[in-house]
């Protein structure tokens, strides 16, 4: 089942529904909900966090355009045993937040090092090298793969060693038959992985 929440309409959700049958897609409309773009206030929070409330954490998540990848943060709320972060992106989204505690798409990984509890360790592919010392105060939980490491590297033992595994991608994904792309999204895919069968899990360990 895919997951896809649409905060800005730039998701194409006409080309998934003629690529996914009725069943494995749910579309949940966020467009009423401000406050989200690319800072999410408490108020948007909450109103987010009621709206994925009912559905599974063990999934498959096509979360909106990259201002909202804060939503990761969100949807790992949900998380009901410890588990690792794999992410993909030219940013590593640790900065330290501009206004107060607000959520937001550059600091969203940040707070959930320090405020998740499930959340062990994170691994950070593809960000500049130039970013690295934004990971050095939690250097102990995350590891950083560089965009100018990433050619020839293999997995870390932290993603070939975890037993949970939630990853988060920050890339353009076409649409498996039509090859169409959402206009305008950098669509976010991700999804635990475990022992347990699923279409969307894999073991890891």
């Amino acid at each position: 089942m895919l997951y896809a929440l649409d905060l800005s309409g730039a998701l194409d959700t006409e080309a998934l529904r003629e690529d996914l049958p009725a069943e494995e897609l749910s579309v949940i409309s966020c467009r009423d909900i401000e406050g989200t773009t690319c800072y999410c206030d408490d108020e948007a929070a909450c109103a987010i966090r009621t709206r994925i409330a009912p559905l599974p954490w063990r999934a498959l998540h096509w979360i909106d355009s990259g201002d909202y990848h804060y939503l990761t943060a969100l949807w790992c709320e949900k998380a009901d045993t410890p588990f690792d972060l794999l992410l993909f992106d030219h940013h590593t989204d640790m900065q330290q937040p501009r206004y107060g505690e607000i959520l937001s798409c550059g600091s969203w990984l940040l707070e959930m090092l320090r405020h998740n509890a499930m959340l062990r360790r994170a691994v950070i592919v593809g960000a500049a090298e130039n970013l690295r010392c934004e990971t050095l105060p939690l250097s102990g939980r995350v590891t950083m793969i560089s965009e100018e490491e990433c050619r020839g590297a293999s997995a870390p033992s932290a993603i070939r060693e975890s037993p949970c595994l939630y990853t988060s991608p920050s890339t353009k994904i076409s649409s498996p038959r039509s090859g169409r792309r959402p206009t305008g999204t950098r669509a976010r895919c991700p999804f635990p992985c475990s022992p347990e069968p699923s279409a969307y899990w894999r073991k890891t360990a």
